[in-house]
């Protein structure tokens, strides 16, 4: 699977108001199962100074986290792809 960031427009907000948020993208990834799809919510992150909304999905393409988000009524401005590097304990000792 590879990884994809949905990019939207969010006016600032308290943590509070990200945790609906996330579940309504985990609910929109789980959706697409029914229809044989993997798509999986990893993880979602605003900038309030920014007043942007970032949210990590896995699934084989951008195609795919597109009509997951379409089916759930959930808009966004933007699908790309990603890297995601995941840091280690202790490095390399340089």
């Amino acid at each position: 699977m590879r990884v994809f960031v949905v990019e939207r427009y969010l006016p600032a907000t308290g943590a509070h108001d990200l945790v609906p948020i996330a579940e309504r993208d985990r609910r929109a990834a789980a959706s697409m199962a029914g229809t044989g799809v993997a798509v999986r919510h990893l993880t979602c992150i605003h900038v309030p100074s920014d007043e942007f909304c970032y949210s990590l999905f896995a699934a084989a393409s951008a195609e795919d986290v597109r009509r997951a988000h379409e089916r759930a009524g959930i808009g966004f401005d933007r699908i790309v792809e990603a890297i995601q590097v995941t840091s280690t304990e202790g490095g390399t000792g340089r």
